[in-house]
């Protein structure tokens, strides 16, 4: 299946210059998108003729090639198969300079927390969301284990010293 991943509306600088769509393949074999489209909310079609997306694999494509422009404020990205039939769609509203769209079946805790700030295509995003982020639990589990572990040896130590 193919999926609209991601989206960069507004770009810092020219949108022209910036703006792309990234598609994810979530099959094991490539798909040859020859008769697929591409559609923006004001009907605007990129057919993606020649286009292939690797298996398990991104394609993006910039807005020099495709020619569809998104608005910054909000906007439709739609994805049809071969027979015309649309098999995907990602839709935004109030986009920040330089933020990322992604699509919710790709978001993770991290994508989650960088929606809050945006990013800017040269840097990453800053700070850390403890209700959003679980990756330190098991170094917290890790470390209480140790230290539970070290007093268990010592209380065993003294009993057999005795």
């Amino acid at each position: 299946m193919i999926y609209i991943k991601e989206l960069l509306p507004n770009p810092t600088g020219k949108d022209a210059d910036g703006e792309w769509i990234k598609l994810f393949n979530d099959s094991s074999s490539p798909v040859v998108l020859n008769g697929w489209g591409l559609k923006d909310a004001s009907g605007k079609v990129f057919r993606l003729d020649g286009q292939t997306v690797p298996p398990s694999g991104d394609l993006k494509l910039a807005y020099n090639e495709t020619r569809i422009t998104l608005n910054n404020d909000a906007d439709s990205v739609y994805i049809s198969d071969a027979s015309g039939k649309e098999v995907d769609k990602l839709s935004y509203n109030g986009i920040a300079e330089g933020q990322i769209v992604t699509a919710a079946r790709f978001r993770t805790a991290r994508a989650e927390a960088s929606i809050i700030s945006p990013v800017t295509q040269n840097s990453q995003a800053v700070g850390f969301n403890f209700k959003e982020n679980y990756d330190f639990w098991p170094i917290v589990l890790g470390l209480f284990l140790a230290v539970l572990s070290g007093f268990v040896s010592i209380y065993v130590f003294k009993i057999l010293n005795k």
